[in-house]
């Protein structure tokens, strides 16, 4: 494969990381040259060793559970309850009575409080 074809498909830190691999240089060497850490380039070097180019492409996915919500259990309450302190459910007092984040219960992914 081509140097520009591999420049092209990965970032360019990666790709830097394996022809320097290529070129035979070490993980020091070229963690030294890139300004990264050695363990650093070793994994990226170990991913490409295994899996090729598909395996350096994209990132790992990270920690973290996956959040399982049964949107009945937010859409119950809401049309056949109403909160005790109003007519209508606030999102952060619908959040609390479900269980849920108040950005979960509201969709938006983004923090209110």
């Amino acid at each position: 494969m081509r140097k520009a074809v591999v420049i092209m498909l990965l970032s360019d830190a990666r790709a830097q990381i394996v022809w320097g691999a290529a070129d035979g240089s070490g993980n020091e060497t070229i963690a030294a040259q890139l300004g990264l850490d050695r363990v650093q380039v070793g994994r990226w070097r170990t991913r490409y060793a295994e899996g090729g180019l598909a395996a350096i492409e994209k990132d790992l996915p990270h920690g973290g559970r996956s959040v399982k919500i049964d949107a009945a259990q937010i859409v119950q309450p809401t049309t056949q309850t109403s909160p005790s302190a109003g007519t209508h459910w606030c999102t952060r007092s619908l959040a609390a009575k479900v269980g849920v984040s108040t950005p979960r219960c509201c969709g938006c992914g983004v923090s209110t409080g």
